[in-house]
C-alpha cells in the first residue's frame, strides 16, 4: 500500500471539491467542515486500501455505534479488526479489537499550536496499530523541517510504522499548489516519494 498516494488522491479530490463550493458562512466553519471531509475521505481511501472486512471507527461515522456505542475510538481515525465473543451472564455477543491497522490523528486547525500538535502525537505513541500517521497542515515560512525535528524525539518512542504527513490547510485548498509532503520514521524521518 502506498499512504503518499492515498494521501495526494484524498487531498487532490478535496481541493477538487472545495473549488465548486460556493456555500456561505465563516472562514472557521468551513475550514471545520473541510477538516471533516479530510478526515471522513482518507478513513475511506484507507480502508478501501486495506481490509474491507476491518471496521472504521471516525468522528460521525455511524456504522459501528449500535455494536459500540461510539463513532471515534480513540483517534481521528481507527481500522481494526475484531473478533467476537459472548459475554458472561446473558450470552449478549460482542466484538473485541483484535489488531488495529491504522491508528491516525489530524490536527489541522490549530497546527502551529506545538503543545497541540505534541498532545494528538502522544495519543499514536500510546496505541498499538501496526501503521500510524499524523497529519497536519504546511507550516508558514518554510518550516516544516523545523516540525519534523521537533518530531525526531518523540517519533522514537512510536512503535509500529510511523508516517507523518503535511498537506495545505484547508483554508487555502482552492488557491494553494503545495503538494503533501509525507515521511516515514526509520530511526530520521525520510521522504517518501511518488
Amino acid at each position: 500500500m502506498d499512504i503518499k498516494n492515498i494521501i495526494t488522491q484524498t487531498i487532490e479530490g478535496l481541493k477538487e471539491k472545495a473549488s465548486k463550493d460556493n456555500s456561505q458562512g465563516s472562514e472557521m466553519d468551513r475550514n471545520k467542515k473541510r477538516a471533516k471531509m479530510w478526515v471522513e475521505s482518507l478513513a475511506n481511501n484507507l480502508k478501501e486500501a486495506v481490509d474491507k472486512d476491518a471496521l472504521m471507527f471516525y468522528k460521525g461515522y455511524e456504522e459501528n455505534k449500535e455494536q459500540f456505542g461510539l463513532t471515534e475510538y480513540l483517534h481521528d481515525i481507527l481500522i481494526c479488526t475484531t473478533e467476537k465473543l459472548p459475554s458472561p451472564g446473558k450470552g449478549k455477543e460482542l466484538q473485541t479489537v483484535k489488531r488495529v491497522i491504522w491508528q491516525i490523528e489530524s490536527e489541522l486547525i490549530a497546527s502551529r499550536d506545538t503543545r497541540t500538535l505534541l498532545t494528538d502525537f502522544n495519543k499514536l505513541t500510546l496505541g498499538s496499530a501496526q501503521n500510524k500517521l499524523f497529519v497536519m497542515s504546511h507550516a508558514k515560512n518554510n518550516s516544516n523541517k523545523e516540525l519534523l525535528k521537533f518530531f525526531e524525539k518523540p517519533a522514537s518512542f512510536c512503535s509500529g510504522n510511523l508516517y507523518l504527513a503535511f498537506i495545505p490547510h484547508p483554508g487555502v485548498w482552492t488557491t494553494s499548489k503545495d503538494k503533501a509532503e509525507v515521511y516515514e520514521y526509520v530511526s530520521h524521518w525520510k521522504t517518501i516519494d511518488l
